[in-house]
Order: C-alpha cells, then sequence, then structure tokens
C-alpha cells in the first residue's frame, strides 16, 4: 500500500512580525534568572519572524521533508525518550540536551508546558489598554485559589474571585477587565514597574498585596 502527498495540501505557517524589544525583555529576564527557561522560549518565538514559515516549505520541498511532514512524528515524545537519547555520542547537540534534561530532570513537554503558561500573559500585555495580566491560580485540592480581584460597589473590602470554587467555573474569564491582580501571578510591563517604581515593601500577604 502507498500514500502520496501533495505538498499544496499543506497549510502555509502564518508569518510573524519580529518582535525585538520583546526578544530583549525575556534575555534579560533570562539574564537575571538563568533557570528561568522558558524565557527561551519567549526569545526564539519573538525573533523567528517568517524563518519558521520559510523552513516549513523548504522542507516541504524534499524526500524526506514531505515524508517526515506527512508521519507527522512527534519529536517531544523523542526528547522524552532516554533510549533514543543514548544513542547521541560526546560532543553532539542531542548529547548536551540529555545531560542538561538528566541535571535538571526536566521534560521536553515539561519545557513547552513553562512556555504555554507565558504566552497568553505576554500576548494579553500588547494590548495598550492592559496594564497587567495574571494566571489562573490553583490550590493543591483544585480549587481555584485566584481568578483575579474584584471590588464591591460603594464601600467594602475586595475580595479575589471565584476562591475556592471549581476551576470550570473560570472558563470564559481570560479576557475579562478586573479591578485588581493577585502579586502572586502578575504580568506587566518592565516600564510601567519602573514608572511605579516597585512597589510597597510594607504589604506582605493575603488581601495586603493589593496596593491601592
Amino acid at each position: 500500500m502507498t500514500a502520496t502527498a501533495d505538498f499544496n495540501e499543506f497549510d502555509r505557517l502564518r508569518p510573524q512580525r519580529l518582535e525585538p524589544l520583546k526578544a530583549f525583555r525575556a534575555f534579560r529576564k533570562l539574564a537575571r534568572n538563568k533557570e528561568d527557561t522558558s524565557q527561551v522560549f519567549e526569545i526564539m518565538r519573538a525573533l523567528s519572524g517568517r524563518s519558521i514559515g520559510r523552513g516549513y516549505n523548504r522542507m516541504l520541498k524534499t524526500f524526506e521533508g514531505g515524508r517526515q511532514a506527512f508521519l507527522r512524528e512527534e519529536l517531544a515524545h523523542k526528547l522524552d525518550d532516554p533510549l533514543w537519547l543514548s544513542r547521541f555520542g560526546p560532543g553532539t547537540v542531542g548529547a548536551a540536551y540529555r545531560e542538561f534534561r538528566e541535571a535538571r530532570g526536566f521534560t521536553a513537554e515539561g519545557l513547552a508546558d513553562e512556555a504555554r503558561k507565558v504566552a497568553p500573559l505576554v500576548d494579553a500585555l500588547a494590548d495598550p489598554e492592559v496594564l497587567g495580566a495574571q494566571s489562573l491560580l490553583i490550590y493543591p485540592d483544585g480549587t481555584i485559589q485566584s481568578a483575579g480581584v474584584v471590588f464591591p460597589r460603594g464601600n467594602g473590602l475586595a475580595h479575589v474571585l471565584l476562591q475556592h470554587f471549581p476551576v470550570e467555573d473560570a472558563v470564559g474569564l481570560e479576557h475579562e477587565p478586573l479591578h485588581a491582580l493577585t502579586g502572586a501571578a502578575l504580568a506587566m510591563r518592565f516600564s510601567d514597574v519602573v514608572a511605579l517604581r516597585g512597589f510597597d515593601p510594607v504589604f506582605r500577604n493575603g488581601m495586603e498585596d493589593i496596593d491601592i
């Protein structure tokens, strides 16, 4: 049994614009914390531009590239396979990756997951009207710790949105504007943090992290 693939049937990857400022911010974060490997993915994505689409299209024009695209083999599975990684000899990229993975206990899926966590926050801050973004905080029991902070009308204390509710209740809140965000998972622009001159160290935990 044989199968053929028409290269024209493969979707072309949408070109992305270069974002040098985003890459520079990610590089500074990585320089401050070399263990924050999620910034590597941010730098790669910000500087990839049209190169990914061009490279993919060039790959499809070769026999082996077309075959690999047709097979759709997931590379992340191989990068998590110790037996497959053991085939790479000293001095190779594969051996360097194997040593890096073993030393830190990372997995390919784990690294990709970390990048996926950061990407939505970075995308949200691309909107100049957005001053900050946070991820959904989850308690160890699987319920929501914080989905943001809201203030009641009139007088009253602020309260954490959906605290102790099931995660499913937060579906659809991704783009909802909120009065405040928790400092435990807050993403802000570097320039805004500098303009604020940081945060008041008097505030510690609980509702005290809402600095009005």
